[in-house]
C-alpha cells in the first residue's frame, strides 16, 4: 500500500530496508567511534582500546549481517535490543535512573526499530 498526494509517493517497500540500514548503521559506527575516543581520550594502549572498541565492533558484525540477511539480522538486533534493556540497568544499578534510562534508550532504541523494519521489509 503506497501513500499518495498528487502523484507523489511519500512512502514506498524499499524505503523501510533503507531507513533501517541508515538507522542501524550510524547507531553502529558512533558507538565503535565512541569506543575508539574513549579509548584513545584515556591514554590507553592499543589493545586497552580495542577493548573500549569491542561492543561497536559487535554492533557492527550484527549490523553486517542484517544488510546480507536482512530476516536473520533484524532478529539479531531485535535480541540485541531486547538485552541492553533487560542487562544494562542491572549492570548500571548504582547509576541515577536518568541516566540508565537515557543510555538504555541510546543504547536500545536504535537496534529495536531497526531490527523491527528489517523483518517489515519484504522484497517484491
Amino acid at each position: 500500500m503506497t501513500l499518495r498526494t498528487s502523484g507523489f509517493h511519500f512512502w514506498h517497500p524499499g524505503m523501510a530496508r533503507d531507513l533501517a540500514r541508515l538507522i542501524a548503521g550510524v547507531w553502529a559506527f558512533f558507538w565503535t567511534w565512541f569506543g575508539m575516543a574513549s579509548g584513545l581520550a584515556e591514554g590507553m594502549s592499543i589493545p586497552g582500546t580495542l577493548v573500549h572498541m569491542a561492543p561497536g565492533l559487535l554492533f557492527t558484525a550484527v549490523v553486517w549481517l542484517a544488510f546480507r540477511h536482512p530476516t536473520a539480522g533484524g532478529l539479531a538486533l531485535l535480541l540485541g535490543a531486547f538485552l541492553i534493556f533487560i542487562y544494562y540497568p542491572l549492570m548500571a544499578s548504582h547509576m541515577a535512573a536518568s541516566v540508565v534510562a537515557t543510555t538504555v534508550l541510546m543504547l536500545g532504541a536504535p537496534p529495536l526499530i531497526a531490527g523491527l523494519l528489517f523483518l517489515l521489509h519484504r522484497e517484491p
